[in-house]
């Protein structure tokens, strides 16, 4: 299990080049790019983080101060280009835009190592019960386990953590009846309909489980019924309001063989999530991006610029082989920086932590967050 993204390299590269189908052809990749997982939760970088702007990522403390640094960014378009220019990863990645093609690869049992986002029951089932059921089709043989996020030359991160506090949905500032509008947001609020909204029917969708909670009847009726048609309505809900039954931890079946393995799974990541925290891993941003407030409005065109043509920049150098070297994108991203006025960016972004550190929710207020619900979710695992 690598521990590092050099040993990552290493067991990528013999996933793509030891035939593990054993079907005589160099036809299985060993890594997926392309997916935030690797950029941002392993390299602390921001080249293809597409949720927020470039600005808002990659600062390094000094001296207490937060400055822009390119080391992560630098150390993943290395891996990125190795990969590539080695064949074990694919190289169509940056058009992948949804992971469909990744996912694809995964189910044929023609990717070694899968980076994919398994934060929430319906997402952790379908990798867990479904898509490990179609891997096994494919690939009988084929056996999938969890790994902790390895070490990069940058540092030790952690992963992404879903924001605790955030914004769910706005309302329009000329409704004819905002009362109703606030009635129905009061109706998506209620824990009895989030319960419905996540979980469907109970004798239908679920049955209580030994803890009392929801348990699903039949993972591929939900994953259809369920799990992704009401996604954008219990958004509203908050998931300390439905108390331990809203935990992942409480909605596996333990009697069922499929559901005991994604359990034991669950476990096993937690724990992995408990021991970085243990370590102080870094978390790779200031704070979550959610909370972090955007550029003022002179700079919001520059910052929308940099983006864009930075982001350009390191995807080039990572498909373009001996013609365009990192180092060489290194150069022209910092240019592309200055040009639109990076260095107001940054000195946004310090005054904002000089002056905010102690009234924003940070790293270490998220991490007490994870700490607390993992208590819980640990009584639900026994």
């Amino acid at each position: 299990m690598p521990k590092t993204t050099e040993e990552l390299y290493q067991v990528a590269k013999a996933f793509a080049e030891r035939d593990p189908d054993g079907n005589g052809q160099k036809d299985t990749y060993g890594f997926n790019l392309g997916n935030n997982v690797l950029t941002y939760e392993i390299f602390g970088a921001d080249i293809l983080v597409s949720d927020a702007p470039y600005s808002m990522y990659a600062y390094k403390m000094e001296n207490g101060v937060p400055v822009k640094s390119w080391s992560g960014d630098k150390a993943y378009a290395d891996f990125a280009k190795r990969l590539v220019d080695e064949g074990i990863a694919d190289k169509d990645f940056a058009t992948d835009k949804n992971g469909a093609k990744a996912r694809q690869a995964f189910l044929n049992g023609k990717l070694g190592i899968y980076a994919v986002q398994a934060n929430s029951y319906p997402l952790w089932n379908q990798l867990w019960i479904t898509d490990y059921a179609t891997l096994k089709k494919s690939a009988s043989e084929a056996e999938l386990t969890v790994m902790a996020v390895p070490k990069s030359p940058d540092g030790q991160y952690m992963g992404r953590i879903n924001n605790p506090v955030q914004m769910t949905a706005v309302v329009n500032a000329d409704a004819k009846d905002p009362e109703s509008v606030m009635k129905y947001v009061d109706f998506l609020s209620k824990p009895e309909t989030g319960m419905t909204l996540t979980y469907g029917l109970e004798g239908v969708h679920w049955s209580k489980g030994a803890n009392g909670c929801p348990v699903a009847i039949d993972p591929n009726k939900n994953k259809t019924e369920v799990d992704y048609k009401t996604l954008d309505f219990d958004m509203v809900f908050s998931v300390a309001a439905g108390g331990k039954c809203t935990y992942v931890a409480s909605s596996f079946d333990g009697d069922k063989p499929e559901q005991k393995y994604a359990e034991d799974m669950y476990k096993q990541d937690l724990q992995q999530m408990d021991e970085l925290i243990q370590q102080n891993a870094q978390y790779p941003s200031l704070t979550h991006h959610e909370h972090l407030p955007t550029v003022p409005s002179e700079l919001l065109v520059d910052a929308t610029n940099a983006d864009k043509e930075i982001k350009s920049i390191w995807t080039k150098a990572i498909l373009g082989g001996a013609s365009y070297s990192t180092d060489k994108a290194l150069t022209d991203v910092q240019v592309v920086w200055a040009k639109y006025n990076g260095k107001k960016i940054e000195e946004f972004y310090q005054n904002w932590y000089k002056n905010a550190n102690d009234t924003t929710i940070m790293p270490k207020d998220i991490y007490g967050i994870v700490k607390d619900q993992s208590k819980t979710q640990d009584e639900l695992l026994k």
